[in-house]
C-alpha cells in the first residue's frame, strides 16, 4: 500500500483523480481483508462519484463493486447484494455479473441464479431466445472470448444441482440433467481458452483447474441421478466424470507425450540451457549480476520460441478431452479374476467418493462429506513416518488414526471385498500420500508386529487413474534380466558444489539431506546396488554406477538403453512448486556432489524398462492437484514409459529400506509377481518387532502391476 501510495499520489491533480486513486486503495484494503474500511470508503467514493461531472458510470460502479466485494468478505450474506445490484445500475460487466451470481449462489438464493444466468445468456448470445428457463445457448453460439461465460455457465449447473436436493425424483431429475448439459458447456467454453493464451503450461494449469472443478459438480449430479433413478448408466456416468477429472491434470503432467522424439530432444536442449544459465547466474557477484541479464533474457526468449512453435505445429492432442479414449468399468470388470477388486477414489471440496469394480459387481459409495479428511491424513502420514512411533503413546495415536483413515476409505466397502486378496488402488489429492497396507482394521492396541494391517489381507498397487492403467497394462517391456544400478553413495567427504548451495529450486526438507557441506552419506545404497546386481542372473547385461561415477551424464546415457531393471538409489530431491524440476541428486563429470537428474529430462525418454525402482527419500512425494494424485520423480517415469514404478512416500531408512529391496528382488527371481515381491519382503519386516513399525517397511509402494 505504501509503495502505492508513493508512486500515485504525485500524480493527484483534480477530485476525478483523487477518486481513482482512493478507488485504488479500497481496492488494496479490501485485498489485505481489512473489509470494513473497504467498504465505507467504496461507498463513499461512489457517492463522490455521483456528484461528480466528469465521471464516467463505471468509476461509479467500480466503487460500488469494490464496496459490494468488501461487504461480503466481512459478512458472508445477503447484505452485500444491494450493493452488487446498484453497481450494476451503472454498467453491466461480464466479470460483475459472475462475481454476483455467484454472492447469489453462496447466499442460497439458486433461482436468481439460474434467472441471471439467464438474462446474461438471452443478452449476450444472439438469437438465444429460451422457451424454458432450464434452456443453454449451443457454445458454439457464444462467440465472446474470456473465462467469464463459462463460469456463468457453471455457476447454473451449481444452483440447478443444489435446487434439486430437495425435489421430488421426477422434478429432481430434470434439474439434474439441465444441471449437467450447463456444467458441460461451462466446460467446453473454458477449453477454448487455452488455444489463445500465452505461458503454456500455466494456461493449461488454470483450464486444468477450472474444469475439474467443474467435473467435480458433474460427478455429484450425476451421483444424484444414479442415487434418483437406479440407472447403471448414471452410474457410468459418475465413472467417466471421475476419470476426467484425474486425466485433465495427469495428461497435463504427460503435456510433451505427444511430441516427435527429435522435436522432445530440441525442447529438453532449450530447457537445459536455461537451466545451465541460472546455474551460471546463481554463482556470479552481486555487482556482476547485471553483466548477464541480457543473456538471461535471449535464453528465456529462445525456451519461449520454442515453447510456440511446437505448440503451433503439434496441438496438444488432449486439449479436448472428449477424445481421450477413457476406461469403461464394464471392461475393467471383465478383465478383472475373481480374486482382485479395483477401488477409483474421487474427491471434490468435501466430498468423498468409492468406486469398487470386482468381477461380480460395481459398487459406488460416498464415503462421506462436509468435512476435509487433508488434516486427518496429514496426521497419519506423520505418525507413521516419524522415529516417535515407537514410543507406547506414537503408536496407540497411529493405531487410532490409521483405523479412522481404514474406515472410510476401506471400511465403507468391505462388503465388495469379500473373498479377495488383491487390491489395485487409484487415489486421488491427498489419499496418494498414504500407503494403504499401513491402515489398520480394529483400534485394539497391540504391538506392530501383532496389528492386522491391510498388507496381511492384501497384495497391493496402484495406479494414478483407471484410464492410464490400460494404457500402462497396453505398454511392450523389456524382460531380458538386464539391470541398471545407480548409487553415488556420497560416503567419501567431497563438498556439495556451489550451485546446490545457492539453488533456491528445492523445499526446505531438502537440506535436511545436508550435513555441512556434503550429503548425508548412504552407505547401505552400495551395499543394495551391489547385492541386487549379484543376484540376477549373470548373462544378462549388468551396468553398475556408483560413487563418482554415478554422474548425471552416465545416468542420462544409459537411460537411453533398454533395461529390464532400472534401480536408482540416491537423495531425492522435491520440487513442490514445479514437480519437473524436482530431480535425483548426482555427482557431475568433475567428480563434485550436487549435480542433478531433472525429472522434466526424464519425462522426455523412451524407456521401456519392465521395473524402475526409485530407492530414494520421497520420490513419490510432489505437488498434490486436484483431481489428480501426487505428480513427482515417479510420475516422470511413468510418463517416459516405465510398465512398473516402485517409489517412497516419504524419507526412508537407509539400511532397512536396502535389506527390503534386497528381499523384494529375492521373491520375485524365485518366481513372485513385483507386488507380491514386495508384499512378501514387508510381511518379513512385521515379523521382526525390530522392524514392524510401518515408518521402516511401508513407505514404498508400487505402481503398476
Amino acid at each position: 500500500m505504501r509503495e502505492y501510495q508513493a508512486r500515485v499520489a504525485p500524480t493527484v491533480r483534480d477530485e476525478l483523480d483523487a477518486i481513482k486513486y482512493e478507488y485504488g486503495l479500497a481496492r488494496i484494503l479490501e485485498m489485505l481483508g481489512r473489509h470494513q474500511r473497504a467498504m465505507k470508503m467504496g461507498e463513499a467514493l461512489a457517492r463522490r462519484a455521483e456528484q461528480h461531472p466528469e465521471a464516467l458510470p463505471v468509476i461509479t460502479a467500480n466503487c460500488l463493486f469494490v464496496a459490494a466485494e468488501a461487504c461480503y468478505g466481512e459478512y458472508r450474506d445477503e447484505r452485500c447484494v444491494p450493493l452488487y445490484e446498484s453497481a450494476m445500475q451503472y454498467r453491466r460487466r461480464t466479470e460483475f455479473e459472475e462475481s454476483y451470481v455467484a454472492i447469489l449462489y453462496h447466499t442460497k438464493r439458486y433461482d436468481r441464479v439460474v434467472e441471471e444466468c439467464q438474462r446474461f445468456f438471452t443478452t449476450a448470445v444472439e438469437g438465444f431466445s429460451p422457451q424454458d428457463p432450464l434452456d443453454n445457448p449451443s457454445p458454439d453460439a457464444v462467440v465472446m472470448s474470456g473465462q467469464y461465460p463459462g463460469n456463468l455457465m457453471m455457476w447454473k449447473g451449481r444452483a440447478l444441482y443444489k435446487k434439486s436436493l430437495g425435489e421430488t425424483d421426477s422434478v429432481a431429475v430434470k434439474l439434474l440433467k439441465s444441471g449437467m448439459a450447463s456444467a458441460e458447456s461451462g466446460r467446453i467454453l473454458h477449453n477454448r481458452i487455452v488455444f489463445n493464451a500465452d505461458g503454456y503450461k500455466v494456461a493449461q494449469l488454470i483450464l486444468n483447474n477450472q474444469n475439474t472443478y467443474g467435473l467435480g459438480y458433474q460427478m455429484r449430479i450425476a451421483y444424484q441421478l444414479w442415487l434418483r433413478t437406479g440407472k447403471h448408466a448414471h452410474k457410468k456416468l459418475f465413472f467417466r466424470y471421475m476419470e476426467m477429472r484425474k486425466n485433465y491434470l495427469l495428461s497435463d503432467a504427460f503435456s510433451n507425450d505427444y511430441l516427435p522424439k527429435e522435436e522432445l530432444a530440441r525442447l529438453n536442449e532449450a530447457i537445459r540451457e536455461v537451466e545451465a544459465f541460472e546455474y551460471k547466474f546463481l554463482q556470479v557477484g552481486r555487482d556482476s549480476a547485471q553483466f548477464y541479464v541480457g543473456e538471461a533474457l535471449a535464453k528465456s526468449r529462445a525456451l519461449d520460441r520454442c515453447v510456440k512453435d511446437l505448440k503451433e505445429r503439434y496441438p496438444r492432442p488432449v486439449t479436448d478431452h472428449a477424445q481421450l479414449e477413457y476406461a469403461d468399468p464394464d471392461i475393467i470388470q471383465q478383465e478383472l479374476d475373481d480374486t482382485t477388486a479395483m477401488i477409483v477414489y474421487g474427491e471434490q471440496w468435501k466430498h468423498y467418493y468409492a468406486y469398487v469394480i470386482t468381477a461380480e459387481e460395481q459398487t459406488l459409495v460416498k464415503m462421506s462429506e462436509g468435512v476435509s479428511l487433508f488434516k486427518k491424513i496429514n496426521k497419519l502420514i506423520k505418525s507413521a513416518s516419524s522415529p516417535l512411533q515407537v514410543q507406547r503413546s506414537g503408536r496407540e495415536r497411529f493405531i487410532d488414526r490409521s483405523h479412522e483413515i481404514y474406515r472410510l476409505y476401506v471400511g465403507t466397502v468391505e462388503g465388495a471385498l469379500v473373498g479377495k486378496s488383491r487390491l489395485i488402488l487409484v487415489p486421488e489429492e491427498s489419499s496418494g500420500q498414504i500407503p494403504f497396507e499401513i491402515l489398520v482394521k480394529n483400534s485394539e492396541k497391540k504391538p506392530y508386529d501383532e496389528l492386522d494391517f491391510l498388507v496381511k489381507d492384501f497384495e497391493i498397487s496402484y495406479h494414478s487413474s483407471a484410464t492410464f492403467y490400460n494404457k500402462v497394462r497396453a505398454r511392450t517391456a523389456v524382460k531380458n534380466g538386464t539391470f541398471l544400478g545407480f548409487a553415488p553413495v556420497f560416503e567419501d567427504g567431497g563438498k556439495i558444489s556451489r550451485r546446490v548451495r545457492s539453488s533456491k529450486v528445492f523445499m526446505s526438507r531438502f537440506y535436511e539431506g545436508i550435513r555441512g557441506k556434503s550429503f548425508v552419506a548412504l552407505p547401505g545404497t552400495e551395499r543394495e546396488i551391489s547385492t541386487i546386481g549379484e543376484m540376477l542372473p549373470g548373462a544378462a547385461r549388468h551396468t553398475v554406477l556408483l560413487r563418482e561415477e554415478a554422474t548425471s551424464d552416465r545416468l542420462r546415457a544409459e537411460l537411453k538403453k533398454d533395461y529390464q531393471y532400472v534401480h536408482i538409489a540416491t537423495h531425492g530431491l522435491m520440487s513442490l512448486f514445479d514437480p519437473r524440476r524436482s530431480a535425483f541428486a548426482c555427482y557431475d563429470s568433475e567428480g563434485a556432489q550436487g549435480d542433478f537428474l531433472f525429472a522434466h529430462y526424464i519425462e522426455s525418454l523412451d524407456l521401456r524398462a519392465d521395473l524402475a525402482v526409485l530407492s530414494s527419500c520421497e520420490s513419490g512425494v510432489g505437488m498434490v492437484l486436484e483431481g489428480e494424485n501426487l505428480i513427482a520423480l515417479s510420475r516422470s517415469f511413468l510418463a517416459a514409459g516405465a510398465k512398473n514404478i516402485m517409489y517412497s512416500l516419504w524419507k526412508v531408512d537407509d539400511r532397512s529400506s536396502s535389506d527390503l529391496m534386497i528381499d523384494f528382488y529375492g521373491h520375485h527371481l524365485a518366481g513372485s509377481s513385483y507386488a507380491s515381491a514386495l508384499r512378501r519382503a514387508k510381511l518379513k519386516m512385521l515379523t521382526d518387532p525390530a522392524t514392524a513399525g510401518p515408518r521402516l517397511w511401508a513407505p514404498f509402494v508400487l505402481m503398476g502391476e
